[in-house]
């Protein structure tokens, strides 16, 4: 995506299309029943969403505000924080070797109530704009989840009831060039930064790395007190992992533009968490980790 530009261009419209194929193979993956979880599932789910898409963003927001630190990189970390996990989360615990089904629960959870979420952070942030365009943005982006997931579960119930090691494999297969796909067409900022401002993409990678990998290692080892079990790399991998292209359907040009870049740095390391924080969620199970 960053060497060949014209090709980010030609991918970027169709990148909807291959969220919606990566959340039907991570569906696909997914045992029905298990991915229905239990009570303490949704207990700790809706906790994440009350601290990370809630009480930390609209916290940041009024630190932002008293040390008066405005601009596009302000409001690019707004989003972030306020943002519900990627469409790609479930394909990312999947190739981390964990069970997907727990993040694809939070996926849905989160996403579901966006809408209502961003309403307080944002309402802090002046500069983001019309909540009922992303409301509505929201809300469609969750209609597309779980369509998709519940197409992949009529197809796996019906055709792959006990699907074999090599089925899955190839599944896995297909998730990571389908993600591979996705970030080539998010890769678009990127191209006229190189030419005009490199020395802005060096800071605006360092800052994406510090967040997205940060959030992510926080999480890891504050939930290591909680119960969760197998589902303890879903939470860590969604708290970093976020989903800032769902606004820009949503958010005027004037916010959106200025932060193309940080959007297309931040999907560096989501795309490198397995690589980089791999030996550390593929240690989940050992209860001293």
């Amino acid at each position: 995506g960053i060497l060949f530009p014209l090709l980010a261009e030609i991918v970027r419209p169709w990148v909807g299309y291959w969220i919606a194929v990566l959340l039907f193979l991570a569906a696909l993956r997914t045992d029905p029943i298990e991915f229905l979880g239990s009570l303490k599932d949704y207990k700790y789910a809706g906790v994440f969403i009350l601290v990370f898409q809630i009480v930390f963003p609209s916290v940041v927001a009024l630190v932002f505000i008293g040390l008066d630190f405005t601009g596009p990189l302000s409001v690019a970390l707004m989003i972030v924080f306020a943002s519900a996990p990627i469409s790609g989360s479930p394909g990312l615990t999947i190739i981390t070797g964990n069970d997907p089904a727990p993040t694809l629960r939070l996926l849905i959870a989160t996403t579901a109530l966006l809408p209502f979420t961003v309403l307080i952070p944002f309402s802090l942030i002046p500069a983001i704009g019309d909540f009922h365009a992303v409301a509505w943005v929201a809300i469609k982006l969750f209609l597309l989840i779980f369509f998709a997931s519940l197409l992949a579960f009529v197809v796996r119930r019906l055709f792959m009831p006990s699907p074999s090691k090599t089925e899955l494999n190839s599944i896995d297969g297909l998730t990571s060039l389908s993600m591979a796909i996705v970030v080539i067409g998010l890769m678009t900022g990127f191209g006229e930064a190189v030419i005009h401002g490199p020395m802005e993409i060096v800071i605006t990678l360092l800052v994406a790395f510090a967040t997205c990998l940060g959030l992510q290692i926080l999480v890891w080892f504050l939930s290591r007190p909680f119960d969760l079990g197998a589902a303890r790399p879903a939470y860590a991998i969604c708290s970093g992992n976020k989903n800032m292209a769902i606004f820009l359907a949503a958010l005027p040009a004037a916010v959106t533009d200025p932060i193309l870049l940080f959007i297309a740095c931040y999907q560096i390391p989501m795309y490198l968490t397995p690589t980089l924080l791999g030996k550390m969620y593929r240690v989940h199970s050992d209860p001293t980790s």
